[in-house]
C-alpha cells in the first residue's frame, strides 16, 4: 500500500442529534438485521485479517468512539466489520463497509482496533497496529501491519474508506534474559510447612519485566502463578486476598524428582499473543 497521511481537527461539539445522525450513515448502507447476523466470518481471528481470498479485511472486534476516545451514548461500543477492497490502484485504495456486521453490548478483551468519529461528524478513521495476512508462506511469518484508513461521511451511498497509511513490520518476540532458579524443597529453609504465597508472585512479576529484552513497542502483560499439575500443594487459607499454598502432608519420598514451579506469561495485548512462558522458580522435591 502507498503510505499516505491526512490531518485533519474539528472544534464544534459532537451533541447527540448529530452523533446519532452521524452512526446511522456509517451503517445505513446495510439492512438493520446485519447488525445481528448469525454468520461470523471472523470466527478463530485474534485480530484483523486480510483474506485474499475475498479480497476483504476481516475486523473481529473495532472500539466506537469519538475523536477523545469518549463511547459513542445510544449505539454498541463495540462491533465485527468487514471491509471490501474495491480499488488498488496505487493512488487510490479504497476499502468498502459491507455486510455482515456484528454487534458487541460490551467491548470484549481481545478488542484491539479503533472506529473514531469526528466531532464534526464528516469523518470516521479506522485505525489498527496488528492486521495480518492469512496466506501461509514463511515471507510472512510474523509479518504485521499498521493500517491507518478514513471514510467521508458526508456524501450517500456506500461507505468507503480510502488508505492514509499502510506500514508492516516483522514482529520480535521479547527475549527473557534472566535465569531460572531451581530450588530442592523441602530442604531448609523450605521446610515442608514452608508457606508459597502471593510475595513470590509479586517478586517474580518485578523479576520478569526486569530481564524482558522488549524490541518493539507494544503492550507487555507479565502474569505469574504457581503451576502444580501433579497436585503437590494445598490451600492453607486465603488472608486478605492473598492465596497461601504448603506442600500436602501426603507428599513423601516416593515423590523425590517431581516439582512444581511459579510460571510467569508473557503477553503482548497488542497482538492478542501468549509471546512466552517462563518457570521463574522451579522447586523439586527431595525428601
Amino acid at each position: 500500500m502507498n503510505n499516505r497521511n491526512t490531518r485533519f481537527s474539528a472544534t464544534k461539539s459532537f451533541d447527540s442529534t448529530r452523533r446519532t445522525a452521524i452512526v446511522c450513515a456509517l451503517f445505513a448502507t446495510l439492512p438493520c438485521f446485519q447488525l445481528n447476523a448469525e454468520e461470523n466470518v471472523w470466527s478463530g481471528l485474534a485480530r484483523s485479517q486480510f483474506d485474499s481470498a475475498a479480497l476483504t479485511l476481516r475486523i473481529p472486534c473495532v472500539v466506537l468512539e469519538d475523536e477523545i476516545g469518549n463511547s459513542l451514548p445510544g449505539f454498541s461500543p463495540a462491533f465485527a466489520l468487514n471491509l471490501l477492497l474495491i480499488s488498488d490502484d496505487e493512488d487510490n485504495q479504497l476499502l468498502r463497509l459491507v455486510e455482515p456486521l456484528q454487534e458487541f453490548t460490551e467491548v470484549p478483551a481481545s478488542c484491539l482496533d479503533t472506529l473514531k468519529v469526528s466531532s464534526d461528524g464528516t469523518t470516521a478513521t479506522y485505525s489498527t497496529n496488528s492486521t495480518e495476512l492469512d496466506i501461509d508462506a514463511a515471507v510472512y511469518a510474523n509479518r504485521y501491519y499498521t493500517i491507518e484508513l478514513q471514510a467521508n461521511l458526508e456524501g450517500q451511498g456506500p461507505i468507503d474508506f480510502s488508505v492514509l497509511s499502510a506500514e508492516s513490520r516483522i514482529y520480535r518476540a521479547p527475549m527473557f534474559r534472566g535465569d531460572t532458579l531451581l530450588i530442592i524443597a523441602p530442604a531448609p529453609p523450605f521446610v515442608a510447612d514452608f508457606i508459597y504465597d502471593d510475595a513470590l508472585i509479586v517478586s517474580s512479576v518485578q523479576k520478569v519485566y526486569t530481564d524482558l529484552a522488549v524490541y518493539e513497542p507494544s503492550t507487555i502483560d507479565v502474569n505469574c502463578s504457581y503451576f502444580d499439575p501433579l497436585g503437590l500443594l494445598e490451600l492453607v487459607d486465603v488472608v486478605n486476598g492473598n492465596s497461601r499454598y504448603r506442600l500436602k502432608s501426603t507428599v513423601t519420598a516416593a515423590n523425590n524428582n517431581t516439582s512444581f514451579s511459579l510460571r510467569c506469561s508473557v503477553f503482548n495485548r497488542d497482538l492478542n499473543r501468549d509471546v512466552i512462558d517462563i518457570d521463574i522458580l522451579s522447586w523439586f522435591i527431595q525428601i
